[in-house]
């Protein structure tokens, strides 16, 4: 493997190890902690590469200096070489300090949501609904909504200024289907 898969791979075990402490605290049963501890770390790893294809397939699309909104915004990032937006918040400053707008929220680092600055910036792309990548089809566009988790995916979806000026893109790939949201219009 890559020197890069290789560190995705370690994190991965270092969130596994932390994810066994917080199972061990209502279990008991070690085979059940280790058999999920390695199912979720299979399935991480799982994941960590396709964020990895998707960002160099984001890199192939789009030409350098793009700018791009995620809410994948680890491997894909790293990966895609562009300049990018978290939507979320774990690594956008601005989005980040923004107050939460739903304090009984429980689920850190998803819980942010500032679209009117994400818009202001003027992404070309847009990846609103994470898991919609890679698929062995394309999606239904009238069932996107039951895909929204986050606070941030739900405040893009409504909003107007984001209705007005994105359209949703399903695209075949050697790697699957891939849908995204894109700029009607760049600038």
């Amino acid at each position: 493997p890559s020197q890069q898969t290789a560190i995705l791979a370690g994190f991965c075990l270092i969130l596994t190890l932390g994810q066994h402490s917080r199972i061990a605290i209502y279990k008991n049963d070690d085979h059940y902690i280790f058999s999920k501890g390695v199912q979720w770390l299979a399935n991480e790893s799982a994941w960590a590469e396709s964020w990895k294809r998707y960002g160099l397939w984001l890199k192939e699309k789009y030409p350098p200096g793009t700018l791009i909104a995620v809410t994948t915004a680890g491997a894909v990032c790293y990966f895609s070489d562009l300049p990018s937006l978290d939507i979320l918040g774990l690594n956008d400053t601005t989005v980040a300090h923004t107050p939460n707008p739903s304090p009984d929220w429980r689920y850190p680092g998803h819980d942010k949501s500032n679209p009117d600055y994400i818009l202001s910036q003027k992404p070309r792309f847009i990846q609103l609904f994470p898991l919609l990548f890679f698929s062995s089809r394309p999606y239904p566009e009238w069932r996107l909504e039951q895909m929204i988790t986050y606070p941030a995916q739900r405040d893009l979806w409504q909003h107007p200024q984001f209705q007005d000026e994105y359209h949703l893109r399903t695209e075949e790939t050697r790697h699957g289907f891939i849908s995204y949201y894109e700029r009607k219009t760049n600038p």
